[in-house]
């Protein structure tokens, strides 16, 4: 029987409901929003390839970069390498990015360099990248290009994957978390 893609989640989403807040319980503090981004990426069916790249940021050693660093000035070897494996690894939609990068380093410098990581993952990206790639692969880009701020972009998937009203993330009105000076709270 072919069901459709919100169905399989309704049930997840429902069956989780009384288990939630007592898992949330037992979490420490800064492993709440993991079990958050790990229910979220569930959610959304993201491929283990995917999340492998956000756990390691890729092979980066391995990969050699197609182009030369556009600006090494402000953007790191390995940033550059990683970006060019990203490229590689995720032909859709990443293919043009590096080419695009190398072409317009004064686009993307001040996403990259001046943008505070905890304002990221809601900056607009350069040209049609902001409206291309979903929070996701954004976020696949904020792991390669700013480290830095992948918690504030993890946070940002959470509250819109898994619903937000007033410093309380619902999961779709059925469980509740919120969000406390930087912690989540079951």
């Amino acid at each position: 029987m072919d069901h459709p893609f919100p169905y399989p989640t309704l049930t997840l989403t429902l069956a989780l409901t009384p288990l939630f807040p007592q898992v949330g319980a037992a979490l420490f503090e800064r492993h709440k929003l993991l079990f958050a981004l790990n229910l979220a990426t569930s959610l959304a069916q993201v491929p283990a390839a995917q999340l492998a790249f956000l756990a390691s940021g890729g092979s980066s050693l391995a990969a050699t970069p197609s182009l030369p660093n556009p600006a090494p000035e402000w953007l790191p070897s390995p940033a550059w390498s990683q970006l060019c494996h990203l490229a590689q690894s995720f032909p859709v939609p990443f293919a043009s990015l590096p080419t695009h990068v190398a072409a317009s380093p004064d686009a993307w410098r001040p996403w990259v360099v001046e943008t505070a990581a905890e304002a990221l993952p809601t900056a607009p990206l350069p040209d049609t990248y902001d409206s291309a790639l979903s929070l996701w692969q954004r976020l696949l880009l904020i792991r390669t290009l700013r480290p830095d701020a992948v918690m504030h972009g993890a946070r940002e998937l959470v509250r819109r994957e898994l619903g937000w009203v007033r410093n309380r993330v619902m999961i779709r009105v059925r469980v509740r978390v919120t969000i406390a000076s930087g912690a989540l709270l079951f």
